[in-house]
Parts: structure tokens; C-alpha cells; sequence
């Protein structure tokens, strides 16, 4: 990543003088305070399936949004005209829209003018011989795992950002932001007739070499396929309250669902969740430490600053069990009258910042895993969740398992198929007796409210005493 600089750097899209004198003329129009969020995006893809390769794609996009605020209240507008009078045009929409009373003006023009003197060209298009290339090699080592692979597809997705942010109080920034994936997705059929998927969606916050040195594609889809073999044994799952032991991606999605959902500040303190109200108080058993890491090297969400310019930082949330802090983005921390955490996030220039976490983590305990499972008697072994649900208002979360297994007298035995996992959040992170050493961070796409962020959700092997479990 490039370091922030106080002059003009190479990833700035537009003259940081000209967004600055927008920025003084929203000042003036009677704004307290106003920013801009400009954003360059190349990005890359392909999919290929059961030896051929199809459906390789690239995109662009280039545009500018700009919001004022007065008096706790906002408006914001976003442009692809990113000629000086499409930009003031623009600008002046969000001015006009604050005077209105509106939330959120949209000034799009039909037809982009980009000015030749102000917007940059477009990128060179990468090579995409060594991409199909790791496809073809992934999908090998899924079919060569077992004779049982029926169908293998692979996608590949990579995205370069270059982000600009100016404000009117002085800050100016920019970065260039990669991020890289390959997603397997592996289907087994045996002799019966009987079939199961399998899947892993290795991925990296940089570029195509990164991804070559970290993520391991081979190796993730010999597990996809292996993961499909298991669960052609798949029955059906139990019923009721039970222990249920989480790792890997389970236990990651668990924390993000169950902790980071519930404590992403909202504007309002009547919209707060169940969870995050009462800073101090004890939510969590001593062994339990929760924290939104922007500043973690190499991940998925990792960036210099947020979205609004705030310096990336490690925010502790849940320091051994007591509950310390939410997580802000300006508006929220604004209204709390608490000093921010970086953590305004954008899905992309057409939208305003919200609340969001980055890469949240629970941190490893000195359990052993296999004692944990051991230990458990009957229950669940849940390590891959296909889906979660957080409900602000209740607490309530919801997963339903795309890898399980039961546990019967501390021993992993039979697959499960069509499996959830539900409670209230507060009671089900209280709860958490258990947390191994064995830390496994994994990159996620999350959707909150229409919006969508590129986070990570990271947790050890934890064990919860009993959860709802649903089978059929």
C-alpha cells in the first residue's frame, strides 16, 4: 500500500485543490462540515468448470460523492462527471438537498463527461494466463483428491481500488486497495446416487503475487473436495438444546454475527442492539476478547484509513469478558459524543458511510481443541456456517451448517445435513466456556442493509454449553 502523503501522490484520482475548493464552497453555502469520497475501480474476473474456462470478465467504474452535514443531519450526492462542472453540480446537489431537509440526494448523470484534463485512463488489463492457469491447477487437485468428484468450478475475482478522501477540515488521503479470491466449489456423487458440495474461498487484501505466496489454491481445493466426500455420508441432523463446539469459518462467522452486528453503533441510541447497550459491563466470560483489527497485515478489510479518512486502528470491543467500546463511524460517534473508531465504510462512491467492521477477531485461548471436543459428551461440531442472520433489535442470530458433525460421547462422528444453529446473541456469548488456541481468519462479503463490505471474521475453536439445534 502506498503511505498517505500531505502533497499530490500517484493513487489520487482527482486534484486535491479542486475537491478542496468544493469542499470551501459547501462551507460557505452553510454546511458545518462536508467531504468528498472519490473512487477509481478496476476489477477482474473469470469462472471455468469441469475443464474449460469461461465467462472472463473486467470492469471499471470512476466517480466522486460528496455529503454535507449541518446540524446532526446529512445529504449526500454521487456523480460520474468528474469534469469540474460536473463535480460543483454535484456538490451543490448535496448543498441543496441539506437545505430540503433530505437524508440522501442522488445526482447521476445519465451520460458521464469525463474530463480528459481531470480523470486519469483506465488500467492496462493483467495478463490472465497465470490466472487461468492456478484455475486449471485448483480444479486438478480437487478432481485427483477422490474418484467420487463429480463437477468442479472455480471463480476467480480480483479488485484494485484507488481511493481518494478530502474534507473540509483539512484531511486529504488516497490509497490503492487490492484484494484477491478464488473460490472452489466441488460436487462428489457415489456409487448410490447420493451427492454433496464441498467449498473454500481462499482470498488476500493485495494482489495476484500475494495471493500466489499466502493463499494456497491447491491445498484449498483438496479440501473443498474432501469436505464433499465427508458429507456424502451426511444424515440427518438432532434437535433441541444442545452443546455445540464451533471452529474455523463456524466460529468466525459466529463472532461476526453474534458480536460485531450487535456492536456496530448506530445513529440513534434507540436503535442499539441488546448487546451494545451498557459500556462496561461483563458480557462475556474472562477468556473471551473481541477486537476490530483495520490495521491487520494482508487481510480482506485491512486499509490506512476509513472512509472518511479516519487512520485504520485496532479497536478492543470486549477486553476478558467486559464490554469497553462499539464500533463508530463519524456520525455515531458525533451523536455519542465519543471519540471515533475509524470505522465509516463505504460499499463505493454512490453511497454514504455507515457503520461497519473490518476484521473482527476473537482472540485465541489456551484450550486444546481436541480436550474441548472431548469433553463436550453429546453435541454438534459445527465447521462451516453457509449463512447468518443477526437481528439489532432482538439479538437474535441464525445459521444454518454447511459442514457439521455429531459428537456422541466426545468423539466427531457422522456428518450432518440441513442443521441450524439459533439463540440470542447476549446469552450465547455469555455463555462461551471454551476458547482454543487455533486462530482461522476468513475473508467474507457481508450485506447489511442493502450495502456490501468486504470484511474478516476470525475466531479460535470455541464451545457454547447449549445453543438451539435444528435438524430434520
Amino acid at each position: 500500500m502506498t503511505a498517505p502523503t500531505s502533497g499530490g501522490c500517484a493513487t489520487e484520482v482527482l486534484p486535491r485543490d479542486l475537491l478542496a475548493r468544493l469542499l470551501g464552497e459547501l462551507r460557505r453555502g452553510g454546511a458545518e462540515y462536508a467531504d468528498a469520497f472519490v473512487e477509481e475501480r478496476d476489477s477482474r474476473s473469470a469462472a471455468s468448470g469441469d475443464g474449460g474456462v469461461g465467462d472472463v470478465s473486467s470492469g471499471w467504474q470512476c466517480g466522486a460523492g460528496f455529503r454535507a452535514v449541518r446540524s446532526g443531519r446529512s445529504a449526500f450526492c454521487s456523480t460520474e462527471d468528474l469534469s469540474p462542472e460536473g463535480l460543483r453540480a454535484a456538490a451543490s446537489a448535496a448543498l441543496r438537498g441539506l437545505g430540503a431537509g433530505a437524508e440522501t440526494v442522488d445526482h447521476t448523470p445519465a451520460t458521464p463527461a469525463l474530463g480528459a484534463a481531470v480523470h486519469r485512463a483506465r488500467p492496462c488489463s493483467v495478463a490472465w494466463a497465470p490466472r487461468l492457469d492456478l484455475m486449471r491447477m485448483a480444479e486438478t487437485a480437487a478432481r485427483e483428491a477422490d474418484p467420487r468428484i463429480a463437477s468442479v468450478r472455480t471463480t476467480w475475482f480480483e479488485s484494485l481500488h484507488r481511493i481518494q478522501i478530502c474534507t473540509s477540515e483539512g484531511v486529504g488521503r488516497s490509497e490503492r486497495r487490492e484484494r484477491t479470491r478464488l473460490h472452489v466449489r466441488v460436487g462428489a456423487r457415489d456409487g448410490r446416487g447420493r451427492t454433496a458440495v464441498g467449498t473454500r474461498a481462499p482470498g488476500v487484501g493485495g494482489g495476484f503475487a500475494r495471493f500466489l505466496a499466502e493463499a494456497g489454491a491447491a491445498a484449498a481445493a483438496d479440501r473443498a473436495a474432501r469436505q464433499a466426500v465427508r458429507l456424502l455420508d451426511a444424515r440427518e441432523g438432532p434437535a433441541g438444546d444442545l452443546p455445540v463446539v464451533m471452529q474455523g469459518g463456524a466460529a468466525g462467522a459466529f463472532v461476526h454475527e453474534a458480536c460485531g452486528h450487535l456492536l456496530e453503533a448506530a445513529v440513534s441510541p434507540a436503535e442499539q442492539s441488546p448487546l451494545a447497550r451498557g459500556l462496561g459491563r461483563t458480557v462475556a466470560p474472562p477468556a473471551v476478547t473481541v477486537v476490530d483489527d483495520h490495521t491487520l497485515p494482508g487481510a480482506w478489510a485491512t486499509a490506512l484509513f476509513d472512509d472518511e479518512g479516519a487512520d485504520a486502528a485496532r479497536t478492543v470491543l470486549v477486553d476478558q469478558g467486559r464490554l469497553v467500546s462499539l464500533l463508530y463511524d463519524r456520525a455515531a460517534a458525533l451523536r455519542a459524543g465519543v471519540a471515533g473508531t475509524g470505522n465509516g465504510r463505504r460499499p463505493g462512491f454512490r453511497r454514504p458511510p455507515a457503520t461497519r467492521m473490518t476484521n473482527l477477531l476473537l482472540a485465541p485461548g489456551t484450550d486444546d481443541p481436541g480436550d474441548i471436543v472431548a469433553q463436550t459428551g453429546e453435541g454438534v461440531l459445527a465447521r462451516e456456517f453457509g449463512r447468518g442472520l443477526a437481528d439489532p433489535v432482538t439479538g437474535t442470530v441464525e445459521f444454518g451448517v454447511t459442514e457439521g458433525y455429531r459428537i456422541r460421547r466426545g468423539r466427531v462422528c457422522e456428518p450432518l445435513r440441513q442443521v441450524t444453529v439459533s439463540g440470542r446473541a447476549p446469552e450465547l456469548l455469555s455463555s462461551v466456556d471454551r476458547v482454543g488456541p487455533d486462530l482461522t481468519v476468513t475473508p467474507l462479503v457481508c450485506t447489511k442493509d442493502g450495502q456490501k463490505a468486504m470484511v474478516s471474521a476470525g475466531a479460535p475453536t470455541i464451545r457454547v454449553p447449549a445453543a438451539a439445534v435444528g435438524g430434520r
